[in-house]
C-alpha cells in the first residue's frame, strides 16, 4: 500500500507492473482508496484483499507511524526498511 503524495496510484501500479510483472497480487494506493496510512481502514482493505488473517500479513514500509504502528494497530505484523538511524529509534519507541 502506498501513501505517496507525489506519484499517483495509477502511475505507481503501472511502474510496478512494467518493472516486476505479476509479482504483486494487488496494490492499494491512498489517492485511489480515499484514505491513507495509518488509518485503520487502509489496513483493513489490505487484510480483505489478502484473504488471510491479519496476523499472517507482514506489512513492510519506511515510516514508523504510518507503516509500523498502522499495521500493528490493525493486527498485522510490521517491519521497517530504509533509514537505519530512524528505524532503530522508531523500533525502540514502538516496542
Amino acid at each position: 500500500g502506498s501513501n505517496s503524495s507525489f506519484i499517483s496510484g495509477t502511475t505507481m501500479h503501472n511502474f510496478l507492473e512494467s518493472t516486476f510483472g505479476c509479482v504483486f497480487r494487488f496494490g492499494i494506493y491512498s489517492d485511489l482508496l480515499g484514505y491513507a496510512k495509518p488509518n485503520e481502514a487502509f489496513f483493513n482493505k489490505i487484510i480483505k484483499s489478502c484473504g488471510v488473517a491479519a496476523d499472517n500479513i507482514l506489512h513492510v514500509g519506511d515510516d514508523a507511524i504510518g507503516d509500523l504502528q498502522g499495521a500493528r494497530s490493525a493486527g498485522m505484523r510490521g517491519a521497517l526498511v530504509g533509514r537505519s538511524e530512524d528505524i532503530q529509534e522508531a523500533v525502540y519507541d514502538a516496542v
